[in-house]
């Protein structure tokens, strides 16, 4: 819950669109998100904070950033 929480408040995402974050969409500390609720787009950079926050959890999934609630 506490990386949902900091990748909700560092990136500005909506809930689902955090939730669907995917390793594959991040790239040299830039993340794209494919279909966000708005329609376009986009890539977003991600602060170092929160790239080492988010590190440990690739053990835990090889697919998606964020584990299920």
């Amino acid at each position: 819950m506490r990386y949902a929480w900091l990748t909700l408040l560092l990136t500005g995402l909506r809930k689902g669109d955090a939730m669907r974050m995917r390793w594959k969409h991040i790239d040299d500390g830039v993340l794209f998100v494919p279909s966000p609720k708005g329609g376009r787009s986009l890539k977003l950079p991600l602060c170092s904070y929160l790239q080492e926050s988010l590190e440990p959890l690739k053990e835990f999934s090889a697919d998606f950033v964020l584990p299920p609630p």
